[in-house]
């Protein structure tokens, strides 16, 4: 992980909001790399997985457009999935350390860090795939022991930053690759040589991540961005309730980030709730309802989009520095008088705007 000097603006005022925010997305934005998707395979229990409604709410839409309001903070009774001390060591290097982290219920949550902060880490102590101490919830069941296959039947599904999908099968056929099939349907399928309908829930997740179109075309011919999904709708395949997304996004332009936001939005009504690891700032911001940050493998934020994209340990942590440089470069720029135009800011005082234009 590349550090160099920052600092940043903490003054709520919505112009200095959106500069920061704006270079965080930027800075998440150049940190994009070439990665990819794969899901695990399932069997066994899970949960069902709903259809969309709609619904009338006086209060302000959420980011992800949960239909519930999002309690942020510490685990609660309406966690989907909660996470109390996680900690991962290899030998004496302390990978993840003593984290706790919630994902509400229908709600789209972010864990932003910078390269080697420990994001990919977490995702596979929740799954399974590390050894790691603490405890790891899915909604009041513990599942810190269970080996991944297990956790995947209980309904927490997870992507790979590498695509594995088959490439000589359809859309459609990839997402039946992680369905559960009974015994009987296995051998009628091995003795006819046709494979049997497709369950009626997986033509309902074509419907709603927009792959009807391409529901017969070989996955090959699929541009980068539809392969992602078809990645997302095979996880989704196995119905869980829980979806761990490991930098999802990467690879893909503002554009396809856009439409890419929409269709997690999609997911989150369908009723799962989803953890998103991801580099691309404009997506984490815009989509996320709540926020937590790792650097090092220690959480170091957590809140609202707004909240984080202000914290001045988050600033250093993205771009380099200490902390309270950091704040006294704000406060610095910050004892203008109000109808004082601000002052253009020396390219050395190590800015987030200066520091992002270094870095581009």
């Amino acid at each position: 992980m590349g550090h160099g000097e920052a600092g940043l603006t903490t003054d709520a005022t919505p112009s200095r909001t959106r500069a920061a925010r704006g270079d965080l997305r930027a800075h998440g934005q150049r940190r994009r790399g070439d990665n990819a998707i794969v899901d695990l395979p399932s069997d066994g229990e899970r949960s069902t997985m709903t259809t969309p409604t709609s619904t009338v709410d006086p209060r302000p839409p959420s980011p992800s457009g949960a239909a519930t309001e999002v309690v942020a903070g510490s685990p609660h009774p309406e966690a989907a999935l909660r996470v109390e001390g996680l900690t991962v060591r290899y030998g004496a290097v302390v990978a993840v350390n003593n984290v706790d982290l919630s994902v509400a219920r229908g709600s789209i949550t972010g864990l932003i860090g910078p390269n080697g902060a420990g994001k990919t880490t977490f995702i596979d102590a929740l799954s399974g795939f590390v050894p790691a101490t603490g405890a790891v919830y899915l909604r009041d069941r513990v599942i810190s022991a269970l080996p991944p296959h297990r956790r995947q039947r209980l309904g927490v599904a997870r992507t790979f930053q590498s695509l594995e999908l088959f490439d000589d099968l359809t859309v459609v056929e990839n997402m039946v690759a992680n369905c559960t099939i009974s015994p009987w349907d296995m051998v009628r399928d091995v003795f006819t040589g046709r494979p049997g309908r497709p369950p009626r829930f997986v033509e309902d997740l074509l419907d709603l991540l927009k792959l009807r179109q391409l529901r017969d075309e070989r996955v090959n011919n699929l541009s980068h961005g539809h392969r992602k999904i078809v990645s997302i709708a095979r996880a989704m395949a196995s119905q869980p309730s829980v979806l761990l997304l490991d930098e999802p996004a990467a690879g893909l332009d503002s554009s396809e980030s856009r439409w890419f936001g929409e269709q997690l939005r999609s997911v989150v009504r369908s009723g799962i709730s989803v953890l998103l690891v991801e580099h691309d700032m404009d997506l984490v911001l815009s989509t996320c309802d709540h926020l937590y940050v790792l650097d090092f493998g220690t959480l170091i934020a957590q809140g609202t989009a707004d909240q984080v994209s202000r914290d001045p340990k988050v600033i250093a942590a993205y771009l380099g520095g200490p902390a309270d440089t950091a704040t006294r470069s704000t406060d610095e720029r910050t004892d203008q008088r109000p109808d004082e135009p601000e002052a253009a800011v020396p390219a050395e005082s190590g800015t987030i705007a200066t520091r992002g234009a270094e870095h581009a």
